[in-house]
């Protein structure tokens, strides 16, 4: 627990709360910033809620629900890597096959095969997935996983149908940034302004797969790259400001500072990290 204000966490039982949710930070990044967050629930009244399952347990019942603000707690979760995990997939295998109507396990189960590059697999459990027709939020990020799954198949063809499929099934950030990283790896920079603009128009969702990097620094990254490539230095420099709001310290930010100042006209091509080359600078 990065924040834990126990005084808190009383008064707010005292006044009839009978389940707490806060946020969860499942990931950072390199440097320690949130990747993955969403809403958690670990303190509980044991006589009003009771896990299910038996694995991916999920808390059944009514209780009063209150959430609380990340001034009161925070938990923050890093991962040891090197612990064996081998039994998870094994248990969500055996959890869909003794139970094929549980959509939520179908997602994990059809996420894990992805995350291990069984990508075949996962695509056929993702689309039973899509069948079931429950959640539409976990049913478009299912969408936006198989897409993924193409991605490393190298099928863009269905990675492109996918993605737009994606953000059909319900409007998130996530498919239209993927779509944006795509254009932007080919230098197509008018479509990485339209993606990541109408990306910018899109508010964040409460859901356990958002990937927060996109609502924060990254559509501001990508923008400032590609108006500063396609001659429009005053929306560049805008969206450069907000990229470094939200991430001060990234290392690309710091170096591209000088590029804003009114004596540039143009990157240099220097590279931030000796030996390492640049995405943003043209070869």
């Amino acid at each position: 627990y990065t924040k834990f204000d126990i005084d808190k966490l009383n008064e707010a039982i005292e006044n009839g709360a009978e389940q707490l949710e806060y946020n969860f930070v499942f990931s950072h990044d390199a440097v320690g910033n949130p990747v993955i967050k969403f809403r958690h629930c670990k303190f509980y009244n044991r006589k009003k809620l009771k896990w299910s399952g038996v694995i991916h347990e999920i808390l059944g019942g009514t209780a009063k629900n209150v959430f609380l603000g990340e001034d009161i707690i925070k938990l923050e979760h890093y991962q040891n890597e090197k612990t064996n995990r081998s039994g998870y997939i094994k248990g969500l295998a055996l959890d869909c096959y003794n139970h094929p109507e549980n959509d939520r396990n179908s997602h994990y189960f059809a996420r894990e095969m992805y995350y291990l590059g069984r990508y075949k697999s996962a695509i056929k459990e993702f689309t039973s997935h899509l069948k079931m027709d429950k959640w539409v939020t976990e049913s478009a990020q299912s969408m936006l996983y198989i897409g993924d799954c193409y991605k490393s198949l190298g099928d863009f063809d269905e990675m492109l149908k996918w993605y737009i499929k994606s953000a059909e099934k319900e409007m998130r950030r996530e498919p239209l940034m993927r779509l944006a990283e795509y254009y932007n790896g080919k230098n197509m920079r008018k479509q990485v302004i339209a993606y990541c603009e109408a990306a910018l128009t899109v508010t964040q969702l409460p859901f356990y797969s958002n990937h927060q990097p996109y609502y924060e620094h990254t559509p501001h990254e990508l923008l400032y790259m590609a108006y500063w490539w396609e001659g429009n230095r005053e929306k560049s420099k805008e969206h450069y400001e907000k990229a470094v709001a939200f991430f001060p310290n990234n290392p690309r930010y710091i170096h591209d500072a000088k590029f804003y100042k009114d004596e540039v006209t143009e990157f240099t091509g220097e590279r931030y990290i000796p030996g390492i080359n640049r995405p943003d600078m043209e070869a």
